[in-house]
């Protein structure tokens, strides 16, 4: 998930938008390589692979023990046209950010800066890897990898142009708080934005993109195939609790999963490999694969475990620093029949004595009514991720235990449902939250 091509990445988005939207001009030198490391906090032989493909690209020229130089030639004219055809398309889904990134960002930020104050005691690391930097000190790699996403979604010239992280950094030079630092950080960026829009008022006409198809936020965890077993095992997992596949029965073929998911068998194979680590299923020579269900069977030594049980609790602890704020703003936008429809799912799953089922019922509410798109898709995929803690935390509580461990939890959020007291809602959840990634961490220890 936070592998070398993630970075090498980062990097080649970098300087690739600042030379084509013209920050840095035809002979300008790029920084020296380790300083470039030591920002995007990657090993040297990462820089070297994005300065390879900068160079490939025709941006830049790499000459040995000499800083690499921007030989791409434009003038302000195909500057203009660069941004226009790349800003005009997202314009819709930076908007989206802008309005409601701050539910995402604001509390990863806030827990990320907290987390920082105490563990640095050095010189602040420099302004162009600071946002990483504050945001990596959680420990978190989904936290890192959304943004990584959004940053080179919003584009680093548009986060960078007006100083604005080295605002921040005097602000906590001069003894700071964090909320300090943030107003230091938005005032800059805000100017940026202003630009941006006042910018694409007149581009889109004058480059004819008024009818340009629109290029969405996503939140793409995955750069490689194998890693999709997480998802995919994950989706398996919640078929297996909505009884499409009971405990028993036997799972489709490795061609027909693979057709249906739209991946190659070996990663079908690399799946069933997992869910076997899990205890959710077993493989049988001639026969197929059987549900088990069996939290006895899970293997903590197999890596492919531990990854899917890190990705669990980093789902977790994302979802505890942010649902509050989501909470609140899609619950204010709801119709009074939405919320209907989830009191009516919760009262179903009460009855079925499901009730480890409510938080899946609760981010499918989110992902289904929040207004904002980037929410949306940052909790499907964090809901996608869920289920493949379900084997450990049936371990964990036992099968005679698992309904009565959520029955509370989906009472009181019946009863704050009906009373509209969404307040009391949010803080609920956050709560719950909380004190279930603390008890998964406890667990894991223990393993």
């Amino acid at each position: 998930m936070e592998g070398t091509y993630e970075r090498y990445k980062l990097i080649y988005d970098s300087y690739a938008a600042r030379i084509c939207f013209g920050r840095c001009a035809f002979g300008d030198s790029l920084p020296a390589i380790p300083r470039i490391a030591s920002e995007f906090h990657v090993a040297v032989p990462t820089v070297r692979s994005a300065l390879a493909r900068l160079e490939a690209d025709g941006l830049i020229r790499v000459e040995a023990k000499k800083a690499a130089r921007v030989v791409y030639r434009a003038g302000p004219a195909r500057f203009r046209e660069n941004a226009a055809r790349y800003f005009v398309p997202r314009r819709e889904g930076i908007l989206d950010i802008v309005r409601t990134g701050g539910l995402l960002y604001d509390p990863l930020w806030e827990a990320g800066l907290r987390t920082w104050n105490r563990e640095r005691t050095g010189a602040p690391p420099a302004a162009a890897g600071f946002s990483l930097t504050v945001l990596s000190s959680l420990g978190n790699h989904l936290v890192m990898n959304l943004c990584w996403e959004m940053i080179r979604y919003l584009c680093f010239p548009l986060l960078d142009a007006h100083g604005a992280a080295e605002d921040c950094l005097r602000e906590l030079r001069a003894g700071g708080d964090a909320d300090r630092a943030k107003r230091a950080c938005l005032a800059g960026w805000k100017q940026d934005i202003d630009e941006l829009f006042a910018f694409l008022e007149t581009a889109r006409a004058e480059y004819a993109l008024e009818d340009v198809r629109p290029v969405p936020f996503e939140w793409n965890i995955y750069r490689q195939r194998p890693q999709l077993r997480y998802s995919i095992a994950s989706r398996i997992i919640r078929e297996i609790l909505e009884e499409r596949y009971p405990v028993g029965s036997f799972l489709p073929s490795l061609p027909r999963m693979a057709e249906r998911f739209g991946v190659a068998v070996s990663t079908v194979r690399r799946t069933l490999d997992l869910l076997d680590g899990l205890g959710v299923a077993a493989s049988f020579q001639g026969k197929g694969t059987r549900v088990l269900m069996d939290p006895r069977r899970i293997d903590f030594s197999k890596p492919e475990v531990r990854e899917a049980l890190g990705l669990y609790a980093e789902s977790l602890e994302f979802l505890a620093l942010t649902v509050r704020k989501v909470s609140l703003f899609t619950l204010e936008a709801a119709s009074g029949e939405t919320l209907d429809r989830l009191a009516e799912r919760f009262a179903r799953i009460r009855e079925e004595k499901k009730s480890y089922l409510v938080f899946e019922a609760y981010l499918a509410f989110i992902t289904d009514a929040c207004p904002s798109a980037a929410v949306r898709q940052c909790y499907r995929k964090l809901n996608e991720l869920l289920a493949c803690g379900y084997p450990a935390t049936l371990r964990r509580l036992g099968e005679n235990r698992l309904d009565n461990a959520f029955s509370g939890t989906i009472a009181r959020a019946q009863a704050d449902l009906r009373a509209r007291d969404f307040e009391r809602i949010a803080a609920g959840w956050q709560g719950f939250l909380e004190n279930e990634a603390e008890r998964f961490r406890a667990f894991a220890a223990r393993q």
